[in-house]
């Protein structure tokens, strides 16, 4: 038998997306997630190094994008593997998923770029290899590696942005962020192609606490806020390598933490109670 060649787009058409799933729609889903070639990817702060035909297989993302519980996910995914289809492992506590014989599902005529091999072959066939093909070819291409790097930039702000709220909990001072704005989203935008910035991103949460200054404790009652840490590519650096611990004054009593946890709590279930409403 022969095959198909299915644009990408097919899986975030209106028609493709219709819930819930059906099991085989859920199989072709994961070929269509995969990486067509070797990839690394940021998720929640953890790099993903994947291969090809390898997808960061999150039960409760996957169950989300199906329509699913989490349960039936982890049963077809069991079942998958069964049948020798898929094969599981573990990265930073994440599931990967690994397609078996994926160049029988998606046949590269270049291993080092699929894209390019499926576009050109099937406009090869049809029209030709014109001038107006091979631009085609190459808007092709630029929209798919956009749509890629917009998901991986997607997540990264996400995570910066719940990180960032976590940290807040027990230190009332600190602002927490409500709206990622236009300007916000455009000074992430800009860390986002700071690989140091994004590996040291946890790191320098760690040391925000450790800092009493930063906490609103010197004496210009100065704190730190969300927009100060991704205005640029250097005021992070300024907090690993210590240069506010000399203006440190007095640390956060247990009393004052606990209050402020407390502070935080009634505020997210006043929140919560508002939306109900």
């Amino acid at each position: 038998m022969g095959d198909i060649r299915i644009n990408r787009k097919l899986f975030t058409s209106d028609l493709w997306q219709h819930k819930p799933f059906g099991r085989g729609q859920a199989w072709v889903d994961l070929i269509g997630l995969a990486n067509w070639k070797d990839n690394m990817v940021i998720i929640r702060g953890d790099e993903f190094s994947l291969k090809r035909g390898q997808l960061v297989g999150s039960y409760r993302f996957l169950a989300k994008r199906w329509g699913w519980g989490a349960k039936r996910v982890s049963n077809l995914c069991q079942t998958l593997k069964r049948q020798q289809r898929v094969t599981l492992s573990t990265q930073h506590q994440t599931t990967i998923i690994t397609i078996c014989k994926y160049d029988s599902y998606q046949t590269p005529l270049n291993y080092k770029a699929t894209v390019k091999a499926t576009v050109e072959e099937t406009v090869r066939q049809q029209s030709g290899n014109s001038e107006a093909t091979k631009q085609r070819t190459k808007e092709e291409l630029t929209r798919t590696e956009k749509e890629r790097k917009d998901t991986n930039y997607k997540t990264f702000e996400e995570r910066c942005v719940t990180d960032w709220n976590n940290l807040t909990i027990p230190y009332p001072t600190i602002p927490t962020v409500k709206k990622v704005s236009p300007n916000r989203q455009k000074c992430l935008k800009k860390r986002f192609c700071n690989k140091d910035f994004v590996e040291n991103w946890p790191k320098v949460l760690e040391e925000i606490p450790k800092n009493s200054f930063l906490l609103g404790n010197g004496k210009t009652g100065w704190v730190i806020d969300f927009d100060f840490l991704i205005k640029n590519d250097e005021n992070y650096l300024k907090i690993l390598e210590g240069k506010y611990k000399s203006h440190s004054g007095r640390k956060l009593t247990p009393a004052q933490i606990e209050a402020g946890k407390s502070m935080k709590r009634l505020e997210e279930r006043l929140k919560n109670e508002n939306r109900d409403i």
